[in-house]
């Protein structure tokens, strides 16, 4: 599957911090960086954080945690770089934003999202084309 990023469509990451991420550090199975950001107003959807993301480099997928019954943001979402570098960019100049009355919390994800249950709405910029 391309990427947004493969695709030329996407703006691609911006400098380097050269840190070494390993499976640990954020790095999936399929060799994207994966971010996990809380905090987001209620009415925040993958389009939302995507916009607000995709400016640090390439996206391979957003997913939103979303109220079941209202459909409404649960305050998390998770990002999926292509590029490391490019997520730690978005780790840096994302992480504290203050967004309404909270400040944003922008990090390497550390578990898979969905696992403890309710409904992801996932966005793959790649399958627009």
């Amino acid at each position: 599957m391309e990427t947004g990023a493969e695709a030329g469509v996407w703006p691609q990451g911006m400098g380097s911090y050269g840190w070494g991420l390993d499976a640990m550090g954020g790095l999936n199975g399929s060799g994207v960086t994966s971010l996990y950001v809380k905090n987001l107003p209620p009415e925040a959807d993958k389009l939302y954080l995507y916009e607000k993301f995709a400016i640090y480099g390439g996206i391979a997928s957003v997913k939103v945690l979303l109220d079941e019954a209202t459909g409404a943001c649960k305050g998390v979402g998770f990002i999926n770089y292509v590029d490391p570098n490019a997520a730690m960019e978005a780790i840096h100049a994302m992480n504290g934003l203050k967004v309404g009355d909270k400040q944003l919390h922008v990090s390497l994800q550390t578990h898979r999202p969905g696992s403890r249950g309710g409904h992801t709405g996932g966005y793959f910029p790649a399958a627009l084309h």
